[in-house]
């Protein structure tokens, strides 16, 4: 039975999630958990990456997620912390552009983004688990890939980079707002802008506005869920608290509705986040609410403005495209012309 299938997958993410806390300690746990996501993830999506290239891409992309906060958090300076964010965020998506419309960019963005918000206690120890990451990451998409076909690296990171150019600009520019009021804020989650307009931001607009819609109604919802939690369960059913977590993470990892997903991860979220800051819950339930509806609001703005400038950079995107591929087609004929 398919629920049954699902408990244990489920078991073997928590069996992964406590080896990996077991081995590089409890500052693990949101790698353990994103990487235990993409692995998901990218047995089922077709990156249309060479393969050979994932045993750099990916611990390459798993060590930036945790290097450049940690030097962001070093660094401390404003502008130089802006130019690594936008800098992370542009080669993340580019290096996944093939396959932007599969959102394989978010465990990447994610854990990116909560590393900014976190302060990085044993960053060696981190790193040597970024690594190992990467390294199981590829050897699970190079298994469940391995007779795609392989096909020129440069010339299709620099098409697809182009034929996306809106949608990447419009997430790097909501990713650099959100990060520049999350500094000016000071407040400990924080990242929670960042990673709302990490969801919200689409392709298409209209996903964009419907998706806003069922984050604020989830996150609402999620809330409400929360404080009755709190409320009941948490001060008189103490012993329950395990097992509801357990059934609210099966919920949400194999709910296939954005909503249904949006309402578990706020519970989650909020359960999480007064564990670690030692914040009431008065206050980090109306910070995560407030949060959430900035980083709507960043994303919707964004969305209304790339309305606007969406003519011109598909035209000069169009030209582009075809240049390159005109190029192409000059070097593949001179080739066969060589050939005979």
């Amino acid at each position: 039975m398919k629920w049954i299938r699902n408990a244990y997958l489920l078991g073997l993410i928590f069996l992964f999630i406590w080896l990996f806390i077991f081995f590089f300690g409890e500052d693990t746990l949101c790698l353990a958990a994103l990487c235990a996501t993409a692995v998901m993830m990218f047995i089922n999506i077709p990156l249309q990456l060479p393969r050979w290239s994932c045993f750099l891409l990916f611990p390459l992309l798993m060590e930036m997620a945790i290097i450049v906060p940690w030097l962001i958090q070093t660094i401390h300076l404003f502008w130089i912390d802006c130019l690594l964010v936008v800098a992370v965020a542009i080669l993340i998506l580019f290096i996944l552009g093939p396959s932007l419309s599969f959102q394989s960019y978010v465990p990447f963005l994610f854990l990116f983004a909560l590393n900014l918000n976190t302060k990085m206690m044993h960053p060696v120890q981190l790193s040597v688990a970024a690594f190992l990451c990467g390294i199981i990451l590829t050897i699970t998409y190079a298994i469940s890939h391995r007779k795609q076909q392989s096909p020129h690296l440069w010339q299709l990171l620099t098409v697809t980079f182009k034929q996306h150019l809106l949608f990447i600009i419009k997430m790097v520019a909501g990713i650099l707002i959100a990060y520049i009021i999350g500094y000016e804020i000071h407040f400990a989650k924080t990242s929670w802008i960042i990673l709302t307009v990490i969801s919200l931001t689409q392709v298409d607009f209209n996903d964009t506005r419907r998706k806003l819609i069922d984050r604020i109604a989830a996150t609402l919802i999620g809330i409400f869920i929360y404080s009755f939690f709190i409320l009941t369960v948490a001060d008189y059913y103490p012993h329950l608290i395990p097992i509801l977590l357990i059934v609210v993470t099966y919920f949400y990892t194999f709910a296939r509705t954005y909503l249904v997903k949006m309402i578990f991860i706020t519970f989650n979220a909020l359960n999480a986040a007064v564990a670690t800051t030692h914040t009431s819950h008065l206050s980090m339930i109306v910070s995560r609410f407030d949060f959430i509806v900035i980083g709507s609001c960043i994303t919707l703005l964004i969305g209304l403005i790339s309305r606007l400038i969406k003519g011109p950079i598909d035209s000069m995107t169009q030209t582009e495209i075809e240049s390159i591929k005109e190029a192409d087609n000059v070097e593949n004929i001179e080739s066969s012309e060589n050939d005979l």
